[in-house]
C-alpha cells in the first residue's frame, strides 16, 4: 500500500489531537460523592458569589468586600485577565484584512541625474490591502486557544477572589478566637492571683508550705505567659488582615462576644461541586488551549494562501499627485509552502505536544487535589464535632463542680481555695472548648473554599469549553 501524502497525515494527526485529553478525562475519578461525606444537619447552601454571608457576621462581610476591591491578589489576577483579553483581540484581528497607507517624497539631484535630465522632486502615495485565507484552520485554532486563555484567566480571577475571601474569613475567625482566649485567660489570671494571695496568707499562718506558694506563683506565671502569647498572635493576625484587605491602617477592637457555631454541612455532597472550583476550571481551560495550540503547530507543515492588493500614484508635483497619469495597481495571490527548515517545525510540534501532556497532568493533579481537599476538611469536621461534643460535656461537668464548690463554700464546708481550684478547672475547659469551636469554624471555611464557594451542584456548563 503506498504511503499517504504528508498533508493527509498531518490532517489526520490534527483530528486525533483530542485523544490525549479524552484519555486523561477518562482516567479521572468518577465518584458521585466524597468518601468523607457523612450525615450531618442540613443547612441552606451559601451563594457562590457571597458565600461568607452564610456566617451572618456583618464585620466579616465588610472586610471581605474591602479585600475583593483592594486586595493585591485580586488586582494581579485582574491584570492577567486583561492581558489574556488583549491577546484574544489580537487573535481576532489576525483573521481580518490588513490595510496600510504610505506616502513619500524625494528630491533627486546630482551630476548623473542632471546629465540625463531627471533632476527634480518625486511624490508618491500608495495603499495596500492583504488578507490571509484560513485554509487549514490555523487562525481559527489560534483564536480558540486565545479564548481558552481568557476563560482560564476568568477562572483564575474567581480563584483569587475565592482565596482572598477565604483567607480573610480564616484570619478574622482566628482574630476572634484570640479575643475569646484573651478574655478567658484574663479571668484565669485573676483567679490565679487570688490563689497566690490566699496561699501566701496561709503560709504566713503556718497552714501552707513554701512549695505550695511557689506552685501557685508558677501557675500564675504560665497563665500570664499564655496571655502575652495570645496578644502577640492577635497583633500578627491583625497585620495579616490589614494586608489582605489592602489597608495598612486597619484597626479592630477586641470583640466582646464569642464566635457563633459554624453552619452545618449537609450529607452526601456530590462530587459535581468540584466543577465549580475555579482552579479546576482554569486547569481545564489551559488543557483546551494546549490542545488547540498543538493543532496550530501541526499546520506549520501546510501551505498558506495570502491575497494582496495594492495601488498608488506618483507625480513630480505634489498638487498633481492624484491626477497624475503615473498610477499603479496590483493584485497578488501568494501560495507559500514552507521549505526545509532544519527541524524547526518538527521541534515546535514536539514542544506543543509536551505542553499538552503537561497541561493534562496538571489538570489531573488539580482534580485529585480537589477531592483530597474536600475529604480532608469533611474528615476534620467530623472529628472536630465529636471532640466538641466531648468538650461540651466536660464544660458542663466543670460548671456543676464550680457551682457545688461555691455552694459548699457558702455552707462553710469548703475553703475558698477549693472554689478557686474549681474555677481554674472550669476556665481551662472553657478555653479548650473555645479552641475546638474555632477549629470547626476554620475547617468549615476551608471546606467551603475546597468546594468552590458553595455545596450546591455546579450549574450546567460550568467548566465546559466553548468558543
Amino acid at each position: 500500500m503506498p504511503p499517504l501524502p504528508k498533508s493527509l497525515c498531518v490532517l489526520t494527526a490534527a483530528v486525533a489531537v483530542a485523544l490525549p485529553a479524552a484519555a486523561w478525562a477518562a482516567s479521572l475519578p468518577q465518584a458521585t460523592r466524597f468518601s468523607e461525606a457523612g450525615p450531618t444537619a442540613v443547612t441552606a447552601a451559601p451563594s457562590e458569589a457571597a458565600w461568607w454571608r452564610v456566617f451572618g457576621d456583618p464585620m466579616l462581610a465588610d472586610l471581605v468586600s474591602r479585600g475583593l476591591r483592594d486586595g493585591v491578589s485580586v488586582q494581579e489576577a485582574t491584570a492577567r485577565l486583561g492581558q489574556a483579553r488583549a491577546h484574544l483581540v489580537a487573535a481576532d484581528a489576525a483573521r481580518l484584512p490588513v490595510a496600510s497607507l504610505a506616502a513619500s517624497g524625494s528630491d533627486q539631484a546630482g551630476p548623473l541625474i542632471n546629465a540625463i535630465g531627471g533632476a527634480g522632486g518625486l511624490a508618491q502615495a500608495s495603499a495596500r490591502l492583504s488578507w490571509e485565507a484560513d485554509l487549514f484552520g490555523r487562525l481559527s485554532k489560534s483564536r480558540a486557544a486565545a479564548r481558552s486563555d481568557v476563560r482560564a484567566g476568568e477562572a483564575l480571577l474567581r480563584d483569587a477572589r475565592l482565596l482572598t475571601a477565604a483567607d480573610i474569613a480564616r484570619t478574622y475567625a482566628s482574630l476572634r478566637m484570640a479575643d475569646e482566649e484573651a478574655r478567658l485567660l484574663g479571668e484565669a489570671r485573676d483567679s490565679a492571683r487570688d490563689v497566690v494571695r490566699i496561699t501566701e496568707g496561709r503560709r504566713q499562718s503556718g497552714l501552707e508550705t513554701d512549695l505550695a506558694v511557689a506552685r501557685a506563683a508558677a501557675e500564675l506565671g504560665e497563665i500570664e505567659a499564655d496571655a502575652l502569647t495570645v496578644e502577640r498572635r492577635r497583633r500578627e493576625l491583625l497585620h495579616g488582615l490589614a494586608f489582605l484587605v489592602g489597608d495598612p491602617g486597619l484597626s479592630l477592637p477586641p470583640s466582646a462576644t464569642a464566635l457563633d457555631a459554624p453552619p452545618a454541612i449537609p450529607p452526601g455532597i456530590p462530587s459535581a461541586v468540584l466543577a465549580r472550583r475555579p482552579d479546576v476550571a482554569a486547569a481545564q481551560s489551559a488543557l483546551n488551549a494546549a490542545q488547540l495550540r498543538l493543532g496550530v503547530a501541526r499546520t506549520a507543515w501546510l501551505p498558506s494562501l495570502t491575497l494582496t492588493a495594492g495601488g498608488g500614484f506618483a507625480s513630480p508635483q505634489l498638487a498633481d499627485l492624484v491626477s497624475s497619469s503615473v498610477r499603479s495597481l496590483g493584485l497578488d495571490l501568494i501560495m507559500a509552502l514552507p521549505p526545509f527548515d532544519g527541524g524547526r517545525r518538527k521541534s515546535g510540534i514536539a514542544a506543543a505536544q509536551a505542553d499538552l501532556d503537561l497541561a493534562a497532568a496538571r489538570y489531573r493533579r488539580q482534580v485529585l487535589t480537589a477531592f483530597r481537599d474536600v475529604d480532608d476538611q469533611l474528615s476534620a469536621l467530623r472529628v472536630l464535632e465529636q471532640q466538641a461534643a466531648v468538650a461540651g460535656r466536660t464544660v458542663e461537668a466543670a460548671d456543676r463542680a464550680l457551682a457545688l464548690s461555691a455552694s459548699r463554700r457558702g455552707n462553710g464546708l469548703a475553703s475558698q481555695l477549693e472554689v478557686l481550684d474549681a474555677r481554674r478547672t472550669d476556665l481551662r475547659d472553657r478555653r479548650a472548648a473555645a479552641q475546638l469551636r474555632g477549629a470547626r469554624y476554620l475547617a468549615t471555611i476551608s471546606l467551603i473554599q475546597a468546594m468552590g464557594g458553595s455545596w450546591d451542584p455546579a450549574p450546567a456548563g460550568v467548566g465546559q469549553a466553548s468558543d
